[in-house]
């Protein structure tokens, strides 16, 4: 999975770099790359994979789900370190872009964060619905994680409002990847381009990445990541409990 993001990322940044060079603004497009990899690539692989066996070879069954609990557990193990893998990889491609976007140490950490939250949030998504064998449960959560992303914005456009997303990291990606004044000089032209842009969003209803402040992508990613910690954990509980259920009946 590691290597699967590790090409992602870099066919992605051949065809930014082909696009538009090597700047701030292209930076900027990298975070976005690493949203759709991380939210909509890497569910849809997992949830497409095989599933698990309905038996553990000493003939105990799934019950309900079709899944034993301890082929649970083995899964909800590979999906935490799918997510452990490409939160490390992604930490390679940040902090060395920090120099081309001219982005703050501070910006660069909460980019971080914000990607591994929503990650964290993701991979539970997918952790659930790899506990049944039902078709329909894995569609369901491929749903929601495209929600995660998608239903604020969308929200917004049929609105006309504009709005802090609380649970959508896009708008935190934007704000936090905003280049810095050297980053803007080296694009060419009007080093004030980015900045009008980034007021023309504020002032638009419609824009899905208007600029927030700091403290509300900050707010925002602590909202969930603290969300998907608190479901990782309730997920093991009942996981755990299931594992020592039919040791207890035996």
């Amino acid at each position: 999975m590691v290597l699967a993001g590790a090409l992602w990322m870099l066919c992605s940044w051949i065809w930014l770099w082909l696009q538009s060079g090597l700047n701030g603004e292209t930076c900027r497009a990298m975070a976005f790359a690493a949203t759709v990899g991380l939210c909509g690539a890497w569910p849809a692989l997992r949830l497409s994979q095989a599933r698990p066996e309905a038996a553990e070879p000493d003939g105990s069954r799934g019950g309900l789900t079709g899944v034993t609990p301890r082929a649970w557990a083995r899964s909800c193990g590979v999906i935490l370190t799918d997510w452990l893998g490409l939160v490390l990889l992604l930490q390679t491609v940040w902090w060395p872009l920090q120099t081309v976007a001219d982005w703050t140490p501070q910006q660069t950490l909460w980019l971080s964060l914000t990607l591994a939250a929503t990650s964290l949030l993701i991979g539970l998504l997918i952790a659930w619905a790899r506990g049944s064998r039902r078709g329909a449960a894995r569609t369901g959560a491929m749903l929601a994680c495209l929600g995660v992303v998608l239903l604020e914005p969308a929200l917004m456009l049929i609105s006309q409002r504009q709005m802090s997303m609380r649970i959508s990291p896009l708008q935190s990606v934007w704000t936090l990847t905003r280049p810095g004044v050297n980053a803007l000089g080296r694009m060419g032209g009007d080093p004030t381009a980015t900045l009008a842009l980034d007021a023309a969003a504020a002032g638009s209803p419609a824009q899905l990445y208007a600029q927030v402040s700091y403290i509300d992508a900050a707010v925002q990613t602590l909202g969930v990541g603290l969300a998907a910690v608190a479901g990782w954990v309730v997920l093991l509980i009942l996981i755990a409990a299931a594992c020592r259920a039919p040791s207890a009946t035996r």
